[in-house]
């Protein structure tokens, strides 16, 4: 999903951590979104991905 209407002119950093954060949510969250919605639980392996990925920071 692209907002067009989004797009402040951030420079090519914060564009570059979009498509990364938004290339993460496709591979690693979005095929276990429905079971984490089931269960109510948080996926440990997305938040060891997300920090592996830079796309987060440990807590």
């Amino acid at each position: 999903m692209h907002f067009p209407s989004l797009n402040h002119d951030l420079g090519e950093t914060i564009d570059a951590l979009r498509d990364a954060v938004r290339q993460f949510v496709v591979a690693e969250i979005a095929p276990i979104a429905n079971e984490v919605d089931r269960s109510n639980e948080f996926p440990m392996q997305i938040g060891r991905a997300s920090c592996r990925e830079r796309v987060s920071s440990p807590v």
